[in-house]
């Protein structure tokens, strides 16, 4: 299994139905390091994370466990604009989260 923190549209239960034909049961939790920007794709303005070791600011969001076939689900729908890396949340859970490429 794989840990995932979504902080934007992957929260979205419409969107979890479209990707993985069910909802996802996830935890609150929230991450630090990073600053929240927005990023326009296709007309359409997306949440975007940027590395930022000075912020202090709390992005929160939810973490989900995902299967090797729903992460991977996630890479795709993510694209070439993010990029998936490991971070240590605020509750010390490790997880994947997607930022800025």
């Amino acid at each position: 299994m794989h840990k995932l923190f979504t902080y934007g549209t992957l929260q979205d239960k419409s969107v979890q139905l479209a990707l993985f034909n069910k909802t996802l049961k996830g935890s609150i939790d929230s991450i630090v390091g990073f600053e929240k920007q927005e990023i326009t794709l296709d007309g359409v303005i997306y949440p975007i994370l940027v590395k930022n070791n000075k912020s202090t600011k709390v992005i929160k969001g939810t973490c989900y466990d995902l299967s090797d076939q729903e992460i991977l689900i996630c890479d795709e729908y993510e694209g070439n604009e993010y990029k998936r890396i490991v971070v240590e949340l605020c509750s010390g859970i490790e997880a994947w989260v997607y930022i800025s490429s």
